[in-house]
């Protein structure tokens, strides 16, 4: 017994979220929750989904074979910047000492505050690591453009 992906199940549920008002971002890491990273991420582009987000670079890679012009945020902690800085993905601020041991690479880099809010995994953990990471950003000049988090 095989499992039968319905796309447009995908494509509903995605114009569903978007009468809500609201651009979306398409979460497909782990090779899009088992679904298959190339009929997901190519039926969400198709149908307008211009942002997705992964949790590694190999997941960014394989989503921009298939997305070209596709904003693509990695989640996880990025450590190697070659890619990022030749397919221009954005990256998740994984925690404040993160940020600063990687400063020299985020020049013209698009960041994402993640904040920790229960899962224990990346992002800052407390209001005051989020506002050291803020406050960092800013006097660096560092390009701090968004907030991501999972619900736990």
């Amino acid at each position: 017994m095989g499992v039968t992906i319905d796309l447009n199940a995908i494509r509903e549920n995605k114009r569903r979220i978007e009468a809500l008002g609201r651009p979306v971002f398409a979460v497909v890491k782990n090779n899009a929750y088992n679904l298959g990273m190339e009929p997901v991420v190519t039926t969400l582009y198709d149908e307008g989904v211009r942002h997705f987000m992964v949790t590694t670079l190999e997941e960014a890679l394989e989503v921009r074979t298939h997305a070209e012009s596709a904003r693509v945020l990695v989640m996880n902690p990025v450590y190697t910047w070659e890619h990022v800085h030749a397919h221009d993905f954005d990256v998740a601020i994984g925690s404040y000492e993160w940020l600063v041991s990687q400063r020299e690479h985020l020049d013209g880099v698009r960041l994402h505050l993640k904040l920790d809010v229960g899962m224990n995994r990346f992002g800052a953990k407390t209001f005051e690591e989020a506002l050291r990471v803020v406050a960092f950003c800013q006097n660096e000049g560092l390009n701090l453009v968004g907030l991501c988090t999972h619900f736990p």
